[in-house]
């Protein structure tokens, strides 16, 4: 296997960045790899066995208690394992061996330890933030045409980079969340178009192998044992997800790594202040977060509403669309009268 060529950091274009992840993924496999399935596996065996031993009394309809306890405690193990712990892991890993440095599985994780409690403060802010928008949606006029949009920009664009700043610049929960906020802002529309791309690349890579792997295994396990595919497809459908996406997220976490030191290269000259320190973790020392006064400028308000609109013209779009098409097969069939 040959060795990581030297990083020559310089602005990458997306087709760089994907190709750039791909690469660093697949000599790196069994490190990445390693380092998401020690986050997965909680995740996975609850995913598992919560199934086989919580007995429904119920059906497995939305109004069922049975699915509200599997589905929640899916949701909770994800996103502590590894929506938090494995993407900080991760991302530290990648950064790592992007910028040539030594690591180990253990490393890693050692790493991420001293970053857990801002983790947790970062859940409860987001979880605060994410409510004050949608109260902020209630408010006439500037609200409603906004709110959208903030909370698009947030999941789209500020909250990939906020594990990162976590893991790599040691910034508390609330610094890192302003201080991703700060980065994503500097390249607003490109970073939500390259998330769209990413979504459908996990679509193809994920979702498409999933559903033909769980469905040929629900075939094979209705002919093998007792039960029906309807009995073990859910089962199946989600442990397949699973595992399929511990494969594709060392690429997605990558391309954000890759964009996270893009815009550090673009914005703050980050590859000449790496050849001055000679070491990442010094270039954190010359981090310096905005003025409170310019975290909200008149700028990211005109692209929040173009956000919002924007998705509002979408619908509109769609919905006059599909009435035409409704309005034009009535004439059709009147004049075929």
């Amino acid at each position: 296997m040959e060795h990581f060529a030297e990083v020559n950091l310089h602005p990458l274009s997306l087709g760089e960045i994907l190709d750039t992840a791909i690469r660093l993924y697949r000599r790196n496999f069994w490190l990445f790899v390693g380092v998401i399935t020690l986050a997965e596996i909680p995740f996975l065996l609850v995913q598992v066995l919560l199934p086989v031993l919580y007995t429904k009394s119920a059906g497995e309809d939305f109004f069922s208690l049975h699915w509200w306890v599997i589905n929640s405690a899916n949701f909770v193990l994800r996103l502590i394992f590894v929506d938090g712990i494995g993407t900080l892991a991760l991302g530290y890993a990648i950064s790592q061996r992007y910028l040539r440095q030594p690591t180990a599985l253990l490393d890693v994780y050692r790493r991420v330890g001293s970053s857990l409690p801002g983790l947790v403060g970062v859940f409860f802010v987001v979880s605060g933030l994410l409510l004050a928008v949608t109260i902020w949606g209630l408010v006439p006029c500037l609200g409603w045409v906004s709110s959208v949009g903030i909370y698009v920009f947030l999941n789209m664009a500020v909250l990939p980079f906020v594990p990162l700043v976590l893991v790599i610049e040691r910034q508390n929960s609330l610094k890192a969340i302003l201080r991703a906020w700060d980065l994503a802002r500097r390249r607003f529309f490109w970073l939500i178009f390259f998330n769209l791309m990413l979504a459908v690349f996990s679509w193809i890579l994920v979702a498409g192998p999933s559903l033909v792997a769980s469905g040929l295994a629900a075939a094979l396990l209705d002919k093998t044992i007792a039960g029906s595919a309807e009995t073990w497809y859910p089962l199946i459908w989600s442990v397949a997800g699973t595992l399929f996406n511990m494969l594709f997220l060392p690429i997605e976490i990558g391309a954000w790594t890759l964009t996270y030191y893009d815009v550090r290269v673009r914005s703050e000259a980050f590859d000449l202040a790496l050849l001055v320190t000679d070491a990442p973790e010094d270039t954190n020392q010359l981090v310096q977060l905005p003025p409170l006064e310019k975290w909200f400028s008149w700028g990211d308000i005109v692209r929040l509403v173009s956000i919002s609109m924007g998705i509002i013209a979408i619908f509109v779009a769609f919905y006059l669309l599909e009435f035409a098409a409704i309005g034009l097969i009535i004439l059709l069939g009147t004049l075929a009268k």
